[in-house]
């Protein structure tokens, strides 16, 4: 176990760093799922587009992936934020 010290502050500063992150994959996503529906409106059957969207496809499921993961991340930051100023009013 190290000797990191947290402070509520600092893990404030990194649940606001994850939520930039967060939206940064969903804009993302959007934008891979507006470009897979206009390739499938321009290039329905194309052998070499509906490749191209099984690729957006795989690449959208990813990014789905990481959303989770940064979302479950944030709300354990959150959960530890909210322990250590709970702890703080106890000991104050």
């Amino acid at each position: 176990m190290s000797n990191v010290t947290l402070d509520s502050e600092a893990l404030a500063e990194a649940a606001d760093d994850l939520s930039s992150y967060i939206e940064e994959i969903k804009s993302n996503i959007s934008n891979m799922q507006k470009a897979a529906r206009d390739c499938v409106d321009n290039m329905e059957h194309d052998t070499y587009s509906n490749a191209a969207l099984d690729q957006i496809e795989k690449c959208i499921a990813e990014l789905q992936k990481n959303l989770t993961a940064a979302e479950e991340l944030r709300g354990r930051i959150l959960a530890k934020k909210q322990e250590i100023e709970d702890s703080e009013k106890i000991l104050n």
